[in-house]
């Protein structure tokens, strides 16, 4: 299959797994309410150091607040337009196998966009900057000049194709413009910016003064892990196919065929540390690509294993094989995902002394009002 066509197939899912990550914002939004109602109801907020904290900050959004005065004055007379994007970074040198990556990725978001995805959860789940695809407004005069150049050619509403800048690789869509006037009468720019500055200053103090004071240290062993991988492993199913090995770079047939047969001898997770005593830091060594991949993300891989994608070999080790195993339906054992079955864990136990204060301090919540504060 084509890899446009292919990545067009594997992005069509995408939408159900940022929707999924998307859930586990909001969840780490409520534990924050969470921490700052228990705060509030042991008085943090009373105590003589948190004051003086307090005292601090508005004193430095006072000063602020004046430079924000001459700032705006500046711009008073510049467009402004209202952006959504999802932003795929890139460092200045970023390898060609990376760019591909990262490019493919952006050419599959794309066609799922155009298939009527959500753009806002997509960005959840992929974009890499600090917005994670809120809308937000962005002078005109301030824009790089390749973001200009697409925003000046794209109508309202629709989204740009990927496209490069210094900072890496870029979707786009708009959805309002204005004058800096327009805007602020318009209700966009908020007059007590000062004070909901101070608001989200002083929840984020007494949040973490909660943390530093009562939160307890999680212990856990792999068994841990390992259990509760067992206990969640339909959670961890894959909607998009992954191989399980190593592809092997190397000078000729007869080199592959001696590397293979020395490989068969050992267990798949000792392969790395057996390769590199067989090269042992030779000039012209093979060259060992060993983990978990996902289609998409290895250009090898994906042409040898998924027979999808372009890949070259290089002069130099001409000779490309892989050993391993397809994993289409999730992982086999939670060393596969470690990363991630360590995270859910944590995030399933951490908030334990949080609730065991909400219990002791009878703090409640109605989650009628709690949905329509604004996570932003």
């Amino acid at each position: 299959m084509p890899r446009r066509l292919t990545g067009i197939w594997l992005v069509l899912l995408v939408s159900v797994i940022a929707r999924a990550q998307g859930e586990s914002v909001l969840l780490q939004h409520d534990r924050y309410r969470e921490k700052v109602a228990v705060a509030e109801a042991l008085g943090l907020d009373t105590l003589p150091a948190f004051r003086v904290q307090m005292a601090h900050y508005k004193q430095v959004l006072s000063t602020g607040k004046q430079l924000n005065e001459t700032w705006r004055s500046s711009m008073q007379r510049s467009e402004r337009i209202k952006v959504i994007v999802i932003t795929r970074n890139l460092a200045q040198h970023a390898s060609k196998e990376e760019e591909f990556r990262e490019k493919t990725l952006m050419d599959s978001i794309y066609a799922a966009l155009k298939k009527e995805g959500d753009f806002e959860e997509l960005a959840v789940r992929y974009s890499t900057d600090s917005y994670q695809g809120r809308p937000h407004w962005i002078p005109v005069v301030s824009l790089l000049q390749e973001w200009a150049n697409c925003l000046n050619a794209l109508p309202k509403g629709e989204v740009s194709q990927p496209f490069y800048s210094s900072e890496g690789i870029h979707l786009l869509k708009w959805t309002e413009r204005a004058s800096f006037e327009e805007e602020k009468t318009g209700g966009q720019f908020a007059e007590s910016m000062t004070v909901v500055r101070l608001q989200e200053i002083r929840e984020t103090l007494l949040a973490a003064a909660l943390t530093r004071k009562y939160q307890v240290p999680l212990d856990y062993t792999e068994n841990d892990l390992k259990d509760f991988f067992k206990d969640n492993k339909k959670n961890y199913a894959w909607n998009l196919p992954h191989f399980r090995g190593a592809a092997v770079h190397c000078r000729n047939k007869k080199e592959a065929k001696s590397i293979k047969k020395l490989l068969k001898k050992y267990p798949m997770e000792e392969w790395p540390k057996v390769f590199g005593q067989l090269t042992n830091g030779r000039s012209d060594a093979p060259r060992m690509d060993y983990g978990l991949f996902q289609i998409g993300t290895h250009a090898c891989i994906d042409k040898l294993v998924f027979k999808c994608g372009p890949y070259q070999s290089s002069s130099q080790l001409p000779y490309t094989f892989v050993m391993g195993k397809k994993l289409k339906k999730g992982p086999e054992d939670y060393t596969d995902i470690r990363e991630r079955v360590l995270e859910d864990y944590l995030n399933c136990h951490q908030y334990d002394w949080l609730d065991r204060l909400k219990r002791e301090y009878k703090v409640e919540f109605n989650e009628d009002v709690l949905k329509t504060v604004n996570n932003e």
